[in-house]
């Protein structure tokens, strides 16, 4: 493989600019650390001013952007990175992650990188789905595709920019034809992500919840045996996160 270097994509509107900081400097030390990295944080001016970083001393590029009334944020995510997809050719890989994460243990590129590397929900690694049952909805996962399936989080993708923006092209165009049609999807970006990631193309790389370990899931000593955490999902009050409260 040519040069490994990363683009990190990040939504951090609204009261999500708290999250950028913690999430940057845990990257720095632990994802990737020895791999090139730029950190895009896809923020609307409230967020992007309030962000507490050097930013002279991180690789840190804001793109300003609208914020919206949840669900619309994460929805919406692929319509905005395709608005800037030709910058981001630029890069061996694309990360998506949730900025309400904090990375907690070092990821080396072997465990990670491939052209299309997908996360396990560790909600569903025991077994069961939460696909979209609405016929009605084009994320729609019916019974004749659940065989052999598997839950993914949206909260941690990895892939070239080839392969991630098929993706996103694919999700985004089902998501403009649900919003046509006044639905959205269950589980918003994620569901369309499930439907293209068991019907269309399989992940080159399956990692496990350690790239998905909720923090309740501390307190499971099994579960954190088995799959020791590298990505954290913050707990937090998911309501007043969302809230927007600007002066």
């Amino acid at each position: 493989m040519d040069k490994i270097n990363v683009g990190v994509l990040l939504i951090a509107t609204g009261n999500y600019h708290k999250f950028v900081e913690p999430f940057v400097l845990s990257a720095e030390k632990y994802f990737l650390p020895s791999i090139q990295k730029n950190y895009h944080v896809f923020g609307d001016q409230h967020c992007l001013d309030r962000v507490d970083c050097e930013w002279d001393k991180l690789p840190i590029i804001p793109h300003y952007v609208e914020h919206l009334p949840f669900p619309l944020p994460t929805l919406l995510r692929f319509h905005r990175f395709l608005g800037a997809s030709l910058e981001f050719s630029q890069y061996s890989h694309l990360c998506y992650s949730d900025v309400d994460n904090i990375w907690v243990d070092e990821v080396r590129p072997e465990e990670v990188l491939s052209d299309l590397s997908a996360t396990l929900h560790c909600g569903y690694i025991g077994g069961g789905t939460d696909f979209d049952m609405n016929p009605k909805s084009l994320a729609y996962m019916g019974g004749e595709n659940h065989a052999g399936a598997c839950y993914y989080g949206g909260g941690f993708i990895l892939g070239t920019p080839k392969e991630y923006f098929t993706m996103a092209r694919w999700c985004a165009t089902r998501i403009n034809e649900d919003f046509k049609n006044n639905v959205i999807a269950k589980w918003h970006d994620e569901s369309f992500i499930n439907k293209y990631l068991n019907t269309v193309r399989k992940p080159v790389r399956e990692l496990t919840p350690s790239f998905h370990f909720a923090e309740y899931l501390h307190k499971n000593e099994e579960f954190k045996q088995k799959y020791p955490p590298k990505l954290l999902l913050l707990d937090k009050k998911h309501d007043e996160i969302r809230r927007i409260e600007y002066a």
